[in-house]
């Protein structure tokens, strides 16, 4: 499993700077009617800023929502299982070697962010609020209120800290779980760990 997204804070130095997805505003209709595209870094279409046409190196499962204890309170996620492509030789080969072993981890999202709508702005309750007071002098982020996903890709770093791979995500204890890359790539072929 990976995770796709969370509601923390993304982009800028400090935690009000950042930008917000809060998890139960996703718009997932997008991404389900294309087949839940995994795209390989973002590469969208052939030639899109200069890059190579699109790799589509695997698709989505069923999306979850889970929350978990974070360092300054609860974290809402939104969750995916990975079905690297066994058409595209870089996915089976390269790509769920260094998921599985762990030398990459990082996910990202490709999307629109709809309506946006400044944290300062938002009712006193809200988790995601920023003092306006602090507005008056600092950059503050947004609030995404109707982000409609179009892919998800692996990426070498993502700007979103938490969306990783989750431990195990394989079906194994560890990232490792005591097979030989030959026998990981065999039950990878086979379908045996997906």
């Amino acid at each position: 499993r990976v995770v796709m997204s969370t509601d923390q804070p993304v982009g800028g130095r400090e935690p009000h700077e950042g930008d917000v997805i809060p998890q139960d505003r996703w718009d997932f209709r997008r991404w389900e009617k294309g087949g839940r595209v995994i795209l390989d870094s973002h590469q969208v279409s052939p030639g899109m800023c200069g890059g190579p046409p699109a790799d589509v190196v695997g698709n989505g499962d069923q999306v979850e929502r889970d929350r978990i204890a974070g360092p300054t309170g609860p974290i809402e996620r939104t969750l995916t299982t990975v079905r690297w492509s066994r058409v595209v030789p870089r996915a089976v080969d390269i790509l769920s070697h260094q998921y599985h072993t762990g030398e990459r981890r990082d996910f990202s999202v490709g999307f629109h962010p709809g309506e946006r709508v400044s944290r300062a702005a938002l009712d006193v309750g809200s988790p995601y609020r920023v003092d306006p007071e602090i507005a008056k002098t600092k950059r503050v982020g947004s609030v995404f209120m109707g982000p409609r996903l179009y892919e998800l890709s692996p990426v070498t770093i993502g700007a979103d800290d938490e969306a990783t791979s989750v431990r195990g995500m394989w079906g194994l204890p560890d990232a490792g779980g005591g097979l030989t890359w030959a026998e990981r790539r065999a039950a990878l072929v086979r379908g045996a760990l997906a």
